[in-house]
């Protein structure tokens, strides 16, 4: 797999626009694009919404980085191998199952494998189709609402790619040193024939350059007009914008931020009811979800195999179907109270399978996929006012979330009741704390109310505590299986190596440990 930037211009934002089939994509791989007139296309706005159509189904296309094999359809199979790689799925033993390579860290282990070239590849073309638009709406012909709303969707999609980037190959901004360790290549224009390849910079330049991009996408949405009442779920609405910022700020340490995004993104977003949680986690029709491909049942058909609930669904005919079985660990299932709708989101008879994401008929692959729900956003603005010390307000937070999952349920009681409770501290890592506070409570319901939605690998790193997969009972991970059970707090196991093809083109980029 060969990574070369002037590949990934207008041509594969045109070819993605048009859906997947032979056709299309045999012109995105073989195609460059400087091959075809995009003055069409960027000379209008309704032609550079064509382009960024491309950039919303880059998110749900089989093939989106490039590849072929059954892990690579867009931002869900990036999240499920992160999500793999932290500590509450357990993997069954299956010759069937690609993700393997990262329950075990083999993902991280060598520059040539297919595990970091996914990453890399998906967010550069994200990056670089967003470029490709910047560079041409202020030219275009159109209305300056939708000159607006292309411009702050587009620096939105930039930001969150290189947010992505910068947690998978570099040092955790969180991290002692983090901040001036080795960032990624940032590009603001898009790549040409003649452009000069950049060195990687530090993290605190990334971050920089999110931070600037998010604060100009901002005015931008909100001024248009056009973010505020989103054409569908899969366009980056203002709501969407706060949840993604939301998520940098707490990744970040910039708790006032975060709690103050998560709160104007959660506005207008109910929370499920009971019944809800359990229809399967397959349409954006959700009030609850925020941001979703909104993909008919014949194009999310289409995609066979290559899609989430291939491997999430073992009643449909995927992946799962044939044993690539995912689990929640015993360890912390047995944390979720009885009271709880959420303990049905798995099988208790039977290795504690996944019953929460399931497809709509399952004799195919009819669903929609989930990206951001309003449940994080309650989760992000908790854990920020405990971590500015405001526990009273994270409780309240909490309580507001948690009491439509479980009547029952009372966050100071819940606190008492953990306090002295050896499996909970094992599961989160507290070996060094003697109270169960408010702020473990939170990551404790993060877990339970996020399992399968993809923030494993990120959280671990984000807690700054190491990997501690639980392995004390009958169903939680085993050495044998899993093979890295812990590691310390910012190991460098924890870092994808940048792909040799990128170290081989770029001579300004330094690889990693």
């Amino acid at each position: 797999m060969s990574f070369n930037y002037k590949k990934f211009g207008v041509v594969s934002l045109l070819a993605a626009s048009l859906f997947a089939s032979s056709c299309s994509k045999d012109y995105l791989e073989t195609r460059p694009s400087s091959s075809i007139s995009t003055g069409d296309i960027t000379s209008t706005t309704q032609g550079l919404y064509t382009l960024l159509n491309g950039l919303h189904y880059h998110f749900v296309r089989p093939g989106a980085s490039g590849g072929t094999r059954a892990y690579d359809w867009g931002q869900k199979s990036v999240d499920m191998g992160l999500d793999i790689m932290g500590e509450d799925i357990v993997l069954s033993a299956s010759p069937y199952d690609w993700f393997t390579y990262h329950y075990q860290y083999v993902s991280t282990e060598a520059a040539n494998y297919w595990m970091p070239a996914h990453i890399w590849l998906f967010y550069y073309r994200i990056i670089n189709n967003a470029n490709q638009i910047l560079a041409a709406v202020d030219n275009a012909s159109g209305p300056s609402n939708e000159k607006q709303d292309l411009k702050g969707q587009a620096l939105t999609y930039r930001a969150y790619a290189y947010f992505r980037l910068v947690n998978c190959f570099s040092e955790h901004i969180l991290a002692p040193g983090g901040p001036t360790s080795l960032g990624v290549p940032i590009y603001t224009q898009p790549t040409e024939g003649n452009t000069i390849f950049q060195g990687r910079g530090t993290v605190q330049d990334v971050y920089n350059r999110i931070f600037a991009d998010l604060d100009e996408a901002e005015l931008l949405l909100y001024t248009s007009g056009i973010g505020t009442t989103p054409v569908n779920k899969s366009h980056i609405s203002l709501d969407v914008y706060n949840g993604i910022y939301a998520r940098v700020a707490l990744t970040a340490g910039q708790y006032e931020k975060a709690a103050m995004k998560a709160m104007n993104a959660k506005d207008g977003h109910p929370l499920m009811n009971a019944a809800q949680l359990l229809q399967g986690f397959n349409s954006s029709l959700n009030d609850e979800w925020m941001w979703a491909s909104q993909l008919t049942a014949e194009q999310s058909n289409a995609r066979g195999l290559l899609c989430f609930m291939s491997w999430m669904d073992e009643e449909a005919p995927g992946y799962a179907n044939v044993g690539a079985i995912r689990a929640i660990t015993e360890t912390l299932y047995n944390l979720i109270d009885p009271n709880d709708i959420r303990k049905s989101h798995w099988n208790d008879a039977d290795f504690l399978k996944q019953k929460k994401f399931g497809v709509v008929v399952k004799t195919g692959f009819d669903y929609n996929d989930l990206l951001m729900r309003s449940s994080e956003m309650y989760l992000i603005e908790a854990e920020a006012a405990a971590r500015m010390g405001d526990n009273a307000r994270a409780a309240n937070v909490l309580q507001e979330l948690m009491v439509v999952r479980n009547p029952s349920y009372d966050v100071n009681a819940s606190v008492t009741a953990h306090n002295d409770s050896l499996r909970a501290k094992r599961l989160l890592g507290l070996t060094n704390s003697d109270n169960w506070t408010i702020l473990e409570e939170i990551k404790l319901q993060r877990k339970i109310e996020l399992w399968g939605e993809g923030f494993g690998y990120e959280d671990v790193r984000r807690y700054q505590k190491g990997l501690n997969r639980p392995r004390n009972y009958g169903k939680d991970h085993s050495p044998g299986r899993a093979t890295v059970i812990t590691l310390l707090p910012n190991a460098k196991q924890f870092l994808f190596r940048i792909p040799q093809s990128e170290i081989d083109a770029n001579s300004n980029v330094q690889q990693n440990p």
